[in-house]
């Protein structure tokens, strides 16, 4: 049995995940937010994501999108 192993960077790297990540510090949003805190959260949802935001963000969609 060979056990894949998924990292942080790999879900970045995901249709949709990335472009929603990229966000967080395009032009729009830097606009209206803190430019430090906002590239601060992105590094940390790429390469740390201590509550597994990337992870699980495919089954939010999905689920909030059946609630609609």
């Amino acid at each position: 049995m060979k056990l894949q192993v998924m990292f942080q960077k790999d879900y970045y790297e995901q249709e949709g995940i990335k472009e929603v990540v990229d966000f967080i510090t395009s032009d729009e949003l830097i606009k209206v937010g803190n430019k430090e805190r906002l590239e601060r959260l992105q590094n940390e949802l790429i390469n740390k994501d201590w509550f597994m935001t990337l992870i699980d963000f495919a089954d939010y969609c999905n689920t909030k999108g059946k609630n609609v």
